[in-house]
């Protein structure tokens, strides 16, 4: 709801959140894909500059080739992302394209918490005398790709291949017995279990808010703005959502926001 003191919304602080519901690095652009099931990543590497468009088509064609279409894509709004060649692309391949609202980077989580992971290990990994950029993101993934998650208590390449991949600690322990794949109710459950731990952790600084209807004034956080208050008017134009919406400033611009903002 809008305050009734102006001057007070536009330069207040953030708000406390509600419940759950290609980027530059070492002089390369990135781009991060994480199979949400699996938790299977894969990283592209690009030449500032060079990472448009055409080149995220090209990629993910190359995933589409190994593992088949995927039914939903999940991006942040760069311009590679809303750009009307990748939107046709999608359309052509059957796949459905979600963006997250601009600011929000928990609105996609899963690939966020890879990025930090990825950062730090790459980061520390360069540290060691004669260190390769490329020899230490492939070691990484393969590090990663057989390591049992925290959330499905699988690895990523058990879940995508059906089978552990073979590493160099294979060479240090004895060759165990295949056995019995859990089954999808197992696993799933065991996905539950632990989103509703990371929920419950969330909401306990969280509080639930009243939804927004149409037309209704509200403030907008605005980041990038300088100068002229964090905080800029507008009115809820559509829901999108339990916590989406589409606003219309007073310039006429529209922006698909989240709740917290």
């Amino acid at each position: 709801m809008v305050c009734n003191c102006d001057a007070c919304a536009l330069h207040r602080n953030s708000l406390s959140t509600v419940p759950l519901h290609p980027w530059p690095f070492k002089n390369f652009m990135w781009l991060i894909i994480v199979d949400a099931h699996s938790k299977w990543p894969e990283v592209f590497k690009f030449q500032v500059g060079s990472s448009g468009t055409k080149q995220v088509i090209s990629s993910l064609k190359h995933l589409i080739a190994s593992f088949g279409i995927p039914k939903q894509i999940v991006t942040n709004n760069g311009p590679q992302f809303v750009a009307k060649e990748f939107k046709d692309f999608c359309n052509q391949q059957g796949i459905f394209h979600s963006l997250t609202p601009p600011y929000h980077p928990k609105s996609n989580g899963q690939a966020e918490r890879f990025i930090q992971s990825f950062k730090r290990v790459v980061q520390k990994g360069l540290e060691t005398p004669g260190a390769n950029l490329q020899d230490v993101v492939t070691d990484f993934l393969m590090v990663y790709r057989s390591t049992e998650h925290d959330t499905t208590g699988e690895s990523p390449s058990k879940l995508l291949l059906g089978r552990e991949i073979r590493c160099s600690l294979d060479m240090l322990v004895p060759e165990l017995p295949a056995h019995q794949d859990q089954t999808k109710q197992l696993l799933k459950r065991k996905v539950q279990e632990c989103q509703e731990r990371q929920k419950k952790r969330h909401d306990r600084t969280s509080h639930e808010r009243k939804p927004f209807q149409l037309e209704e004034a509200v403030f907008v956080s605005q980041p990038e703005s300088k100068g002229e208050g964090f905080w800029k008017p507008a009115t809820i134009l559509k829901v999108l959502g339990q916590r989406y919406y589409m606003v219309r400033f007073l310039t006429g611009t529209t922006r698909t926001v989240h709740m917290n903002h």
